[in-house]
């Protein structure tokens, strides 16, 4: 998408890596149990601030050290229950991306210098216009297929019609795809770009999809005739 660096240019930003990616727009539940990332999220609280939600990748996500990837997004606190054992459960929200520039403290949690990505205004073209509904028809066969193929009843959300948000809830949304391809994802900063490559993997995913659902077709075919084959062995005997 056209991106434009907000007046937080070279903030800094304290940055909690995880085995996910988030996207704007998303919601994110987290256990929060290790005394670095209580000490995080106290602070966060206390400040008022968002966190950064990195991918990792290189390290692990608990106890120990992680490398996280440059591209990011910021998650706002919007809810917490404290536990007894003095855990916490968060509900958080994605906001915006951002790309980390610089390490600045790496105990007790990491800090980075960021720059933040801004929403940018998108003319409503008649070329984004095409790829908007491309999306929304690219995802909604992909959702359709999805529920069939896992006998999820779950309800379709609406889909948004704006193509920044649309762009960012099918990111989100996209069960099937790979850490590495959701983060491919995140890096992309223009909103032509970003719906091009979402409808041409939705595509994709849908193929599959539709041939798995063919062959499980063919099993239960074949289950059916060789069951009903040992009913009639059964009836002669």
């Amino acid at each position: 998408m056209d991106h434009t660096l907000n007046e937080t240019q070279g903030s800094s930003l304290p940055i909690f890596p995880l085995n996910t990616v988030l996207f704007p727009g998303m919601r994110l539940p987290l256990h929060i149990f290790e005394e670095r990332y209580k000490s995080m999220i106290t602070d966060c609280l206390l400040k008022e601030q968002p966190f950064g939600v990195t991918l990792i990748q290189r390290g692990q996500e608990v106890g120990g050290s992680a490398e996280p990837h440059l591209v990011g997004t910021t998650a706002r606190i919007v809810d917490v229950e404290y536990l007894a054992d003095g855990c916490m459960n968060i509900q958080t929200v994605g906001e915006c991306r951002f790309r980390l520039i610089e390490l600045l403290s790496l105990e007790p949690y990491l800090v980075a210098s960021v720059q933040l990505y801004d929403g940018p205004h998108v003319e409503n073209g008649c070329c984004l216009r095409k790829l908007v509904e491309q999306a929304k028809d690219a995802y909604r066969q992909y959702a359709w297929g999805l529920q069939r193929l896992t006998l999820n009843r779950e309800v379709t959300q609406d889909l948004p019609n704006d193509p920044i948000p649309l762009a960012n809830f099918v990111a989100a949304h996209f069960k099937t795809l790979s850490l590495h391809h959701r983060q491919l994802l995140l890096e992309i900063l223009e909103v032509e770009e970003l719906l091009s490559r979402e409808i041409c993997w939705l595509n994709q995913e849908d193929r599959r999809i539709r041939l798995s659902l063919l062959a499980r077709e063919k099993i239960l075919e074949l289950e059916a005739k060789h069951g009903q084959s040992l009913q009639e062995k059964r009836w002669l005997n």
